[in-house]
């Protein structure tokens, strides 16, 4: 079961392969190894019950793939080493290191501590994480690099977790910047690390925003994925208060720190074209082994005839005499001895069949394991974003029904006191629909509120929304839309969509303003592609060309690669409306895509 995985890239090209199989033979020595005994494709014996192989090719382009096998006491362990230099010069190199341990399932995973192998290359190499930096230890960030540090977190290309240490003037930053490394050891080679000083601290949460932000004397984890415009999403990664810090063992946060980023890093998927690679590598060496375990075919002796000239029947027969005396030992056969030989030819021819269909059958595997694995990593992703979601779904119940209690309280105080717990019968036109067909359906009658969208893309959402709890959450966003346009045209609103979910008007209906966006990202609004996605049909009285950039939108709910969005644009102060363009999945972006 896979243990430890560390995947990066480099940039510099020409010494990659040098320093991988540089450090790989010494690793080997290190471990009292002989890496010189390693032969090519097939593993060789290099110690007691140790084999390896190291397979491919260097230059200018190269794959190079080196595999050790240990068999100790505790099991199987297996390391594997790639490395690739693609083709395209622009391109950087990829290396990645994965070791294997006996467990077979998750529950009995051994740990796996950082290789010293890792450590070497890590040290040896400037490894990248797309813009952040895979190190032995915390990089220090000084205020003129905290926009490059920001560019690093909201990367949409980074796989590993990025923790960050905030510091504060009071705070010894050597002594702070040492804890942090001894907390972090276990995490090398799978997540990035960095330690900022005093005015970098401040001037990070002048970019990320206070929700986002790193405290001082605080450790963050930032997950792949950031969006500091989104409070709900800054639950996501979490904050290792100086409390902890001080007060919890710094053994026992370590192992906590390091199976947080060996988590994430087993699950993180490779990038395809690596990816590729590494399958193709894969299917070379398992070829290879079931070539060596077939039995080998032997070629019939050629007959000694002399300048004698033998018939065709003849020379068949001393052919098949002398596969006879080769085989089974036999000069002067018998029938039973032709009858043995007939039988082990059709064995062979058995065995030959039989290897064909293992080498089918093991390719087919390999590919039902890739899709199931990309599969568990969709749900996974779904699950923990459901869980988000219900986590501040939740929060904002309790906070609720804090100030029911307290305007309930205000009441009885009141000459209507006996009118606080009467129970509320709804109405008909309160009712949420409880999928999106029938939402469809009740859109059009919204005052205010046109749905120009395409309604099939919208009715597809009810397939993962079997419930009806983003058809409800769709329902509240439209009703606050609604009341935003009544309170506008009316005067009780100057604000735009954002700053009425701010400040909502007495006895008008709102959503979470956390849950709503007035644009979108820069990556988004600069990708031509990207843009042209936002772009939804609105009547020729709105825009000529009837069509319409949408940037706004609602998150109606986070699940993975669906996340449904709600775009529109808001057109109150021209033709008194907003229009609805788009209810669907999460369209293309750099993560999504």
């Amino acid at each position: 079961m896979l243990g430890y995985r560390t995947y990066f890239e480099v940039a510099d090209r020409a010494a990659t392969v040098e320093v991988c199989l540089d450090e790989f033979r010494a690793w080997l020595r290190g471990k009292g190894y002989d890496p010189d005994a390693i032969g090519d494709s097939l593993p060789a014996e290099i110690a007691t019950g140790v084999e390896a192989s190291l397979t491919g090719t260097t230059g200018p382009t190269a794959t190079i793939r080196g595999q050790v096998i240990e068999r100790q006491t505790t099991g199987l362990w297996t390391s594997e080493l790639t490395v690739h230099v693609p083709e395209d010069i622009t391109r950087s190199a990829s290396v990645l290191l994965d070791i294997h341990s006996p467990a077979t399932d998750v529950a009995d995973r051994i740990t796996t501590g950082v290789p010293r192998l890792a450590r070497k290359l890590l040290t040896r190499l400037e490894a990248k994480d797309s813009l952040a930096r895979l190190a032995d230890r915390p990089e220090l960030v000084h205020s003129d690099q905290v926009d490059s540090l920001a560019a690093a977190i909201h990367d949409p290309d980074r796989r590993g977790l990025l923790f960050v240490a905030g510091s504060a003037d009071s705070l010894p930053l050597k002594a702070w910047a040492d804890l942090v490394r001894k907390l972090l050891r276990q995490s090398a080679g799978m997540a990035s690390a960095y330690v900022l000083d005093a005015e970098a601290t401040r001037l990070l949460e002048g970019i990320l925003g206070p929700a986002h932000a790193v405290a001082p004397g605080t450790l963050r984890t930032f997950h792949p994925g950031v969006d500091s415009g989104s409070h709900l999403d800054a639950r996501r990664h979490r904050i290792l208060s100086t409390t902890r810090i001080v007060n919890d063992r710094s053994e026992w946060i370590a192992q906590i720190l390091g199976r947080r980023a060996r988590d994430n890093a087993l699950e993180a998927e490779l990038p395809p074209a690596f990816s590729a690679i590494v399958e193709e590598l894969i299917t070379s060496s398992d070829d290879a082994l079931l070539t060596k375990a077939a039995p080998a075919g032997r070629a019939p002796a050629s007959p000694e005839t002399g300048s004698q000239v033998v018939s065709p029947a003849d020379e068949a027969f001393l052919a098949a005499a002398a596969v006879m005396n080769d085989v089974l030992g036999v000069s002067d056969p018998s029938l039973e001895d032709w009858a043995r030989l007939a039988e082990l030819a059709r064995s062979g021819l058995r065995a030959e069949t039989a290897q064909a269909d293992v080498a089918a059958r093991v390719r087919q595997l390999r590919v039902e394991l890739s899709e199931a694995t990309q599969e568990r990593r969709a749900l996974t992703r779904r699950l923990e974003d459901e869980q988000l979601e219900n986590a501040a779904t939740y929060s904002d119940l309790v906070i609720a029904d804090d100030e029911l209690r307290r305007l309930r309280k205000v009441l009885l105080r009141t000459e209507r006191a006996a009118e606080v717990y009467v129970a509320h019968e709804r109405t008909d036109s309160e009712e949420s629909p409880t999928s999106f067909v029938d939402l469809i359906s009740q859109v059009r009658d919204l005052p205010g509120v046109v749905f120009t969208g395409d309604e099939a893309v919208t009715v597809r959402l009810d397939v993962n929304d079997p419930l009806g709890v983003w058809a409800s959450k769709t329902w509240g966003i439209l009703l606050a839309l609604v009341d935003y346009v009544e309170a506008s045209l009316d005067g009780r609103c100057e604000r735009d969509v954002h700053g009425y979910l701010q400040k909502l008007p007495d006895g008008c209906r709102g959503y979470s303003a956390n849950k709503h966006a007035r644009s979108e990202s820069e990556d988004v609004q600069n990708n031509t592609r990207f843009a042209a996605a936002r772009m939804f049909p609105v009547p020729s009285a709105v825009d000529p060309d009837e069509v319409i950039s949408m940037l706004a939108h609602f998150r109606i709910a986070q699940s993975g690669m669906m996340s449904p969005r709600l775009h529109y644009f808001d057109d109150v102060r021209r033709t008194g409306k907003v229009y609805v363009g788009y209810i669907g999945p999460h369209l293309p972006t750099k993560m999504t895509n």
